[in-house]
């Protein structure tokens, strides 16, 4: 799967994902989720997200930035894609 080959949007919340999944219903598409609400929100949140939206059509990337505690607790709950920066 090559992800740059979707559309790709920002998202903060399980429903502008809901939207944006019906709005471009017959695409592959991208969600990244940004580090500001990802700190705040917390991994059980980030994990009811993706349960709710995770299909062979969407990807869920996940910015962690430098926060090793954050990026393991996401490992811990299966997360596949990460936007890692140092």
């Amino acid at each position: 799967m090559n992800i740059y080959d979707y559309k790709t949007f920002e998202i903060n919340s399980l429903s502008q994902a809901q939207f944006l999944i019906k709005n471009n219903f017959p695409r592959k598409i991208n969600f990244i989720h940004k580090y500001n609400s990802v700190v705040w929100q917390g991994p059980i949140y980030l994990k009811t997200i993706y349960n709710n939206i995770i299909s062979k059509k969407v990807n869920y990337i996940v910015e962690t930035r430098d926060d090793i505690g954050l990026f393991i607790s996401l490992i811990n709950l299966k997360f596949k894609f990460f936007a890692l920066s140092s």
